[in-house]
């Protein structure tokens, strides 16, 4: 059988080797990261030591980094578990203190509100030309402001 000029044609494509695929432009062999927080954590450790800090925060005071070992200590300070209890009590009720100092102080928005207006009833009983207020006016007037706002906002 004689070979035409087609089957070289058909011989030499099927002989042609081709990609299972195009590498894209922005491929890259071996990627110097492989996730956007490996760039950002290496981005983080070069500007903490661009700016002359350790690439990674680190408590260096000794009295902080007590070492945590399970080793036996001949004279630990608190010597029974009772007294250990008793330490750790009188730190807690220590602790409590320091937030029951702000507690009795503390005046939400409303009382806030409320003294504020009760400073100025107090102002205009004085005999300033304004409309004075007590605090049965005051309270019908905080209840309409409150209607007038809820109607304003969800309607009748």
């Amino acid at each position: 059988m004689k070979k035409g000029r087609n089957d070289e044609k058909i011989i030499a494509m099927q002989q042609a080797t081709f990609k299972d695929y195009y590498r894209p432009q922005e491929f890259v062999e071996n990627p110097k990261y492989n996730a956007i927080w490996e760039r950002s954590k290496e981005k983080y450790e070069s500007d903490r030591k661009l700016i002359g800090l350790n690439p990674t925060p680190i408590d260096i005071n000794p009295e902080k980094l007590v070492d945590p070992t399970l080793t036996w200590r001949e004279n630990p300070v608190p010597y029974s578990q009772s007294l250990l209890m008793e330490t750790r009590k009188q730190d807690m009720l220590k602790d409590q203190s320091k937030f029951e100092k702000n507690f009795e102080s503390h005046i939400d928005g409303q009382g806030r509100v409320e003294e504020r207006e009760n400073c100025i009833a107090r102002l205009t009983f004085k005999g300033l030309d304004t409309v004075t207020y007590n605090n049965r006016m005051l309270k019908q007037r905080r209840i309409h402001e409150m209607i007038d706002d809820m109607t304003k906002k969800f309607g009748n």
